[in-house]
């Protein structure tokens, strides 16, 4: 186990939930793996990424060591959010086509793997995953989120809760962060805040960028000292835009600021990894053509199933090698578009 798998994923005797950002996945492996479809034609890219990912993060976890594992998936586009600001996300593009059959798919996945989900209408996954990140701090679990989100940043807080890149292998803690927005963790909110998010629509402040926000809440503190001492600012273009662009920083804060008291039914304990069954899984691997994942699964637990068609096991190493080295082929300015906003999710 490399270095950066080591540092998030559990000794024995160390509780661990993983949170698993489950639409946040597949849009990437979409993105990341050309073309795979399964023996019937149906196109699988995306729910071969993200098996591969769900069945690396199993290997990985140790049942008998009580650990906690939950895919998150969003329930749909209409949340609280939509209320405060009628124009939240109101420029997201439909999801290509191709990726539309495979969005039940990816949850006949997890079924099959036997991990639980959750979802809930009016609240993102990202709410989700906040409120069951507190209950585990609270109950002394060390949470590990499977998101590079930028969003998902914010929760991250020393030991006790790190995000964790599957995709590039490498976790993101409070140094990363720092690196990536020149701020602490406790401190994204603020600069997200400043700098609005075209992809989610949030209108932030106009004219301050990553950098620029970055900057003044490190020298007043918070978004609130900065909109308090803005008269202190010595651009004065610049403290024109934030004295007069004030409602709207407070508002693209409460748009950013993930909710971590979500009204969840399931309890923690409810996550706890199971063994894994091969009369659940294979049937599902078989189905989808995955020649490689079969193998993977029948070299750890000792099965053997029928033979699969040809040509299978072949386009697999090249999806997963794809997956490794997330190269994108965008084919039209619509896909480029669609791209670009996941891209500055993350």
């Amino acid at each position: 186990m490399n270095e950066a798998v080591a540092k998030t994923h559990p000794a024995p005797q160390e509780k661990r939930l993983y949170l698993i950002d489950g639409y946040g996945f597949v849009f990437r492996a979409f993105h990341a793996i050309r073309e795979l479809t399964a023996p019937d034609g149906t196109p699988v890219n995306a729910v071969y990424g993200f098996t591969n990912m769900l069945m690396k993060l199993r290997r990985q976890v140790r049942p008998d060591n009580g650990d906690y594992m939950l895919v998150v998936f969003d329930a749909g586009k209409k949340t609280f959010r939509n209320e405060m600001y009628k124009e939240y996300k109101a420029n997201r593009p439909p999801a290509p086509e191709n990726l539309i059959p495979q969005f039940p798919l990816v949850r006949e996945a997890v079924a099959a793997l036997g991990l639980p989900s959750v979802e809930m209408e009016g609240y993102e996954a990202d709410d989700i995953i906040a409120t069951y990140a507190r209950q585990a701090k609270e109950q002394g679990i060390r949470v590990i989120i499977v998101s590079s989100d930028k969003d998902l940043m914010q929760l991250i807080d020393g030991e006790h809760v790190q995000l964790f890149d599957a995709m590039k292998d490498v976790s993101i803690g409070a140094a990363e962060v720092l690196e990536k927005f020149g701020v602490e963790p406790s401190k994204v909110l603020d600069v997200l805040a400043l700098m609005g998010d075209s992809s989610d629509n949030i209108p932030g402040v106009p004219g301050i960028g990553p950098k620029t926000a970055a900057e003044l809440v490190r020298q007043f503190g918070s978004l609130d000292g900065v909109l308090a001492r803005a008269e202190e600012i010595p651009q004065a273009k610049r403290r024109e835009t934030l004295m007069t662009h004030r409602e709207q920083a407070l508002l693209s804060r409460d748009l950013v600021r993930l909710k971590n008291d979500a009204p969840v039914k399931e309890k923690i304990e409810d996550f706890a990894v199971r063994e894994e069954h091969p009369e659940t899984i294979l049937p599902f691997l078989q189905r989808m053509g995955f020649r490689s994942l079969i193998g993977k699964f029948e070299q750890k637990h000792g099965v053997k199933v029928a033979e699969l068609p040809q040509g299978a096991g072949s386009r697999e190493q090249r999806a997963e090698k794809a997956v490794q080295q997330e190269y994108v082929t965008l084919e039209d300015a619509k896909a480029l578009e669609a791209w670009l906003a996941r891209a500055r999710d993350t």
